[in-house]
């Protein structure tokens, strides 16, 4: 059974070496043939051009390189790892999805749907969406973790109702759901997140930072 692909899977590049020549930061230190945009302080840019092996980024206006706290670059995948981001974006190159990768979308729609707000089926969400916006309002998104592991469970359990009735492939039929590596950040108050979804054809990894 084929989906629509909304949810998009992003690697986050690594990054050795960096120096400003003229008007770019120029990077090192990976392959960055499918790089989309770089984030400089946490801002999206996409004035960026590859030349050889080196990323040339067009450095913003009034930035320097002593004003660059984080910098990363930002490419497409086809799969989820450790590194991996993922993206609620739509554009031009929305494909079909089937297996794994469809019920790995599908269970990050569900978990970010707020409950009440679908008319149809008004019981259906994990709230994350809901919890992610108090953490942000707390600045400390460890202190909502309890939620989110309960936004997890809940998403297991709004996925496996829906899937009764169904006849899936193994790999589109979920089993299980449970939080893996929680890793908190004491300094800036992040929380990273794996959550492990099991299915009779094996299991797969949604890595969140949040």
């Amino acid at each position: 059974m084929n989906s629509l692909q909304v949810i998009r899977p992003y690697r986050v590049c690594r990054v050795s070496k960096a120096r400003i020549d003229g008007k770019n930061i120029i990077l090192e230190g990976d392959d960055y043939n499918k790089v989309k945009y770089v984030l400089i302080n946490g801002v999206e840019t996409t004035k960026i051009s590859l030349q050889g092996n080196r990323l040339y980024v067009e450095l913003p206006k009034g930035l320097t390189l002593k004003d660059i706290k984080s910098i990363f670059p930002i490419a497409e995948t086809a799969t989820l790892s450790g590194d991996t981001l993922l993206s609620m974006s739509a554009g031009p190159d929305i494909r079909p999805l089937s297996g794994l990768a469809r019920l790995i979308q599908l269970f990050v729609k569900v978990l970010f749907t707020n409950q009440g707000s679908s008319r149809f089926n008004p019981e259906i969400g994990g709230n994350m969406a809901r919890i992610l916006e108090r953490g942000k309002s707390l600045n400390r998104y460890q202190e909502v973790l309890p939620d989110v592991l309960t936004a997890i469970s809940k998403t297991e359990k709004d996925i496996k109702n829906m899937q009764k009735s169904m006849t899936l492939p193994d790999e589109e039929t979920l089993i299980s759901a449970t939080a893996g590596d929680i890793i908190p950040d004491p300094h800036t108050g992040s929380v990273s997140v794996s959550i492990i979804l099991k299915t009779p054809a094996g299991s797969g990894k949604i890595p969140l930072l949040f």
